[in-house]
Order: C-alpha cells, then sequence, then structure tokens
C-alpha cells in the first residue's frame, strides 16, 4: 500500500480531528467576531482549513483508478454530489460578499473555514459513495478480504466523530478540574471580561452532541465497546454539567425525550414508567412534607437561572435585543447583506459588551444579515434537499440518528451560534452528517442507474 492509499483511508479521519479540536482559544485572547490579533493558534486555524482546501481540491482533481482492490476503490472525478451544489453556490455567494464586507480580513477567513467544511463533506460524500458502489459489484469476490475492516460504513464515521467530541471534553474537564480559572467554564470570568480555552455554551454543544450520539449508539448496539462508551458519555455529561448551558441541556433533554419514546418498545416504557412511579411513592413517603424536593427544588433554579432577574430570563438573556438590532441591520441591506459573517454595515453592532462584529444567534437572522435574501435562498435550498434525503431513507438507525441530530441542529440554531462561522466540533458534526447523507444519495442514485443500464443491456 503506497503512501497515497493510506493518505486515502485516514485522510477524513486526520482532517476531522484536526479542525474540531483546533477550535479552542487562547486565555485572554479577543473571539474571532472582534477581529483581534492574530496568534498561533489562529494561524494553526487558518492553516489547517488552508491545507485541508488544497489537500481535498487535488485529490478530487486526481483521476483514481475504476478497477483496483478495496484499498484503491474508484471515486467519482469531476462531480459535486446532488446534495451539497446548493452548498456550494452559498460558498460562492459568499465569497462574492467579500467584496462589500466592512470586515474583509474576518469575512475571507470565515469563509475559507466554511470552504474547508464543504470540501471535508464532499469527501466523505464521494469516499462513502465509491466504497458502497465498489462492494455492491464486488460482493461475490471478497472472500479473501475483510469488508467491514475496509468498507467506508457511516457507523464507522459517527463512531470516530463521538470520540473526537469526548477527546474535546475530556480535555475541558481536565483543565477545568486543575485550573478551572482559565477553562472557560466559569460563566462568572466571561461576564467580567475574561476568557478562557472554550465558551461555556460551545462546550455545552460539544458535549450535548455528544451524549446524543453516544446514547445513540449504546442503545441502538451499533458498538461492540459498550463500557467504554459509557465512560465517555459521562464524562461529557460532567462538561455539559459545568458548562450550565441551558439551551445544550434542553436540547439534550428533547431529543433523549424522542428517542426514548419512539425509539424503545412497549416493555420497555412500561418498564420505565413503573420505576418512575416506584420512585415517586418511595419520594413520598420519606418526604412527605415536601422539605427535599423543595430544596433539590431551589438548587435546580439557582443552576438553570445561574442568578438572572425574571426579566433577562423573559428577554432569553438579552437575545431579544440582539435580535432586534440584527434585523434593523438587514433592512439596511435586504438583498446582499453586508458581507459573510458580518452582521452590521460597519462591522460594530453596539450590543451586549460594547460595539462588536455580533452573532445573530440564530441561524436564518445570521444567514439574512450577512449574505441577504440571494444568501438566503441557497440555503433555504440546500435545508430543504438535506430533509428530502432524510425523508427517503430506508435504514432505519440512519434515518433516525439523522432526524435526532436534526433536531437538536434546529433548536440550537435559534438561540445560539450557529455551525456557519467558527468551526467548532458541532460543525464537524453537522458536515459529516451532511456528506454521509450526500454519499448516500448518490449511491442509491448510482445504483438506480445500474438497475437501469442492466435492464436495457438484456
Amino acid at each position: 500500500m503506497n503512501m497515497m492509499q493510506v493518505a486515502r483511508r485516514f485522510d477524513i479521519a486526520f482532517f476531522a480531528a484536526a479542525l474540531a479540536l483546533l477550535s479552542f482559544s487562547l486565555p485572554g485572547r479577543d473571539g474571532p467576531e472582534s477581529a483581534g490579533g492574530v496568534d498561533i493558534l489562529a494561524l494553526l486555524k487558518l492553516g489547517i482549513r488552508f491545507v485541508a482546501i488544497i489537500y481535498f481540491a487535488l485529490a478530487f482533481w486526481r483521476t483514481w483508478s475504476t478497477t483496483s482492490g478495496p484499498s484503491d476503490m474508484p471515486t467519482p472525478r469531476y462531480r459535486i454530489s446532488w446534495l451539497l451544489l446548493p452548498w456550494f453556490f452559498f460558498a460562492l455567494w459568499s465569497l462574492l460578499s467579500v467584496s462589500w464586507s466592512a470586515l474583509p480580513v474576518v469575512s475571507v477567513g470565515q469563509w475559507m473555514g466554511l470552504v474547508a467544511l464543504l470540501m471535508f463533506t464532499q469527501a466523505v460524500a464521494w469516499r462513502y459513495r465509491a466504497s458502497s458502489t465498489w462492494f455492491r459489484q464486488h460482493s461475490q469476490n471478497l472472500t479473501k478480504f475483510r469488508p467491514d475492516s475496509i468498507r467506508f460504513r457511516w457507523v464507522d464515521l459517527i463512531v470516530w466523530v463521538h470520540f473526537i467530541l469526548f477527546v474535546y471534553c475530556l480535555g475541558v474537564l481536565i483543565v477545568h478540574l486543575v485550573a478551572p480559572q482559565i477553562s472557560g467554564l466559569d460563566r462568572a470570568l466571561w461576564i467580567s471580561g475574561s476568557n478562557g480555552l472554550v465558551h461555556p455554551t460551545a462546550a455545552g454543544a460539544t458535549s450535548s452532541l455528544g451524549v446524543l450520539i453516544g446514547v445513540f449508539l449504546i442503545a441502538r448496539k451499533l458498538t461492540r465497546a459498550t463500557g467504554l462508551m459509557i465512560a465517555m458519555v459521562i464524562v461529557e455529561l460532567a462538561v455539559l454539567y459545568f458548562s450550565k448551558s441551558r439551551s445544550a441541556l434542553l436540547m439534550t433533554l428533547v431529543c433523549l425525550s424522542v428517542y426514548a419514546v419512539v425509539l424503545t418498545t412497549n416493555r420497555v416504557r412500561g418498564t420505565s414508567l413503573l420505576a418512575i412511579g416506584a420512585a415517586l411513592l418511595v419520594w413520598i413517603t420519606l418526604d412527605p412534607g415536601f422539605e427535599i424536593a423543595g430544596d433539590g427544588l431551589d438548587r435546580i433554579t439557582a443552576y438553570v437561572s445561574r442568578g438572572q432577574t425574571a426579566d433577562e430570563l423573559k428577554n432569553v438573556s438579552g437575545r431579544s435585543e440582539m435580535w432586534a438590532a440584527i434585523w434593523e441591520q438587514y433592512q439596511a441591506s435586504p438583498i446582499i447583506g453586508h458581507g459573510y459573517f458580518v452582521t452590521s454595515s460597519n462591522g460594530k453592532l453596539d450590543v451586549w459588551q460594547g460595539p462588536a462584529n455580533q452573532d445573530a444567534h440564530n441561524i436564518f437572522l445570521q444567514v439574512l444579515v450577512t449574505t441577504g435574501v440571494i444568501g438566503m435562498i441557497p440555503f433555504a435550498w440546500a435545508l430543504m434537499r438535506l430533509i428530502r434525503a432524510g425523508i427517503n431513507e430506508n435504514d432505519a438507525d440512519w434515518f433516525w440518528l439523522l432526524t435526532l441530530i436534526g433536531i437538536w441542529f434546529v433548536g440550537w440554531s435559534q438561540g445560539c451560534v450557529t455551525f456557519l462561522g467558527p468551526i467548532r466540533p458541532e460543525s464537524i458534526v453537522f458536515f459529516a452528517v451532511l456528506g454521509l447523507a450526500a454519499g448516500r444519495v448518490d449511491e442509491r442514485v448510482g445504483h438506480i442507474d445500474e438497475q437501469q443500464e442492466l435492464q436495457v443491456t438484456t
């Protein structure tokens, strides 16, 4: 096996890990939206994006054999996956928007992140289709190979993505336990103007997705290392707790509730209800005056409120103020927007902690204010295609994983930083799933084409 063959077996795993794990910030450094100074970590992030774009561009351009064995499986050339076309149209318009951006450096930097993710996604799609097509065509001649060790299965990539989320959470947890002042999970430090390795909301998103995927893999018996997976989920739950991210906690509960209702048997549901009823009976017996319950509710309320007043919670922690300001900026340039990842005409929106290039904390507002109605058209088109692809799926495990992750992103993107911006672990999850969905659509369409050709020849 030569170096190119080795690279083609591990490049997707490498870039997924590199893009996700290089999402930390150095304590004391301003966020990317403020266009602060460039440090060594920022250069590493920029470098890995540039390398990913160049590597996959060259890999796609190269002609690969269509007659070799499993170590050199065929890959379609000069073709963008049907499901990804609107995403590339969106990326093209985002590049054009740099010309009128008030912060062109920020727009270009974030655009490179988007393109790197799309190239990674396209690689996943093509590699999945090539693997599935080759194995379908040569299934009768695989006696001397171990198909599970060389085939690109969607479960393998999802397990790898979950491992990346776990490594991210483990690193953050260790730092927080040793030096909580630099981990970033202490929200009091962020409010005072300091920061850390991660933002607590970003840590909450990563841990929430980790818990969701981990529980799904365990419950659906898609992994053999059940004990190890449980330990990984425990670490992710710890980070979710320390992050105090209400949005992450809410989406975790919503998705796991959907899973518990839809994907379990009647016996499991009945047993769970009986267990809950028994627990409530014991609780009432031991605490008839609800004194212990009252203390517990007070602690839960304090944890969820994070010291905020009722008015602050009513205004969604200031998001209503942010949304009003973003909408006003959108009305100033509704057709073309203000430039990719720039949410105001001058790049300085005076909301929350002073003038800065703030994120809209709503994916649709973010797309509208930065790329305008023209950018929203391919973006909405892309989402509709993804939904349609999910509806047409016939693999139950994959369909429900796609559905649960879709529910998570729909809820999360309405009030938090979206996946269209700084590359974070949740961005890798979204675009990895998108690539798998695109590959499955291409493989399914290719299979239909092969059957039609066979009918014509016979």
